[in-house]
């Protein structure tokens, strides 16, 4: 039943993200010609390339910030389970189980590891909170160069920003 719950939600996720972005990509393609930077003008639908780089950027580099955290995970649950373990069989036989020593021991390891868990997901939240802000900001200094030569309306930016902020999503979720 579990299995089936979380295969049935990363479908529809997907399925959403693939919708949004049949939606969006053609909105915003089109809305690229209002794009006044160097360089980019040149690049057909610059807007969504840029959409697809910065995606796959922000990947990469959540990638790199947690690397860590599936091997934390895991040995979460070795020390949990071993702290799980050692309660359980002093239930039963107090005399070979449960001695303060080993139950401190196993306690000290169990702190240690979860403070490296909550320093590692710390890093990792900052980052992605921090991407999500960056993202926010990226598409109103691509069009704030049109806005201000007149090339488009405050408007047409907002529109950008909303397509952009979508198709981001998409990309980022597919």
């Amino acid at each position: 039943y579990r299995f089936a719950r979380i295969f049935e939600s990363l479908g529809l996720q997907v399925m959403r993200a693939i919708l949004t972005l049949i939606a969006f990509l053609p909105i915003l393609w089109e809305l690229s010609s209002g794009v006044d930077l160097p360089h980019i003008r040149d690049i057909p639908g610059s807007l969504v390339w840029v959409a697809l780089v910065v995606s796959l950027g922000g990947l990469f580099i959540s990638w790199f910030v947690g690397i860590k955290l599936p091997g934390l995970e895991y040995n979460n649950q070795k020390v949990e389970a071993a702290f799980r373990k050692e309660l359980v069989y002093a239930e039963d036989d107090k005399v070979n189980y449960g001695k303060t020593e080993s139950i401190v021991e196993l306690f000290t390891g169990l702190k240690f590891n979860y403070h490296r868990l909550f320093m590692h997901y710390g890093y990792f939240d900052i980052w992605v909170n921090s991407f999500e802000q960056l993202m926010i900001i990226v598409p109103y200094l691509i069009m704030g160069p049109g806005l201000f030569t007149g090339l488009i309306t405050l408007g047409v930016i907002q529109q950008v920003s909303n397509a952009f902020g979508k198709v981001n999503d998409a990309f980022s979720y597919l």
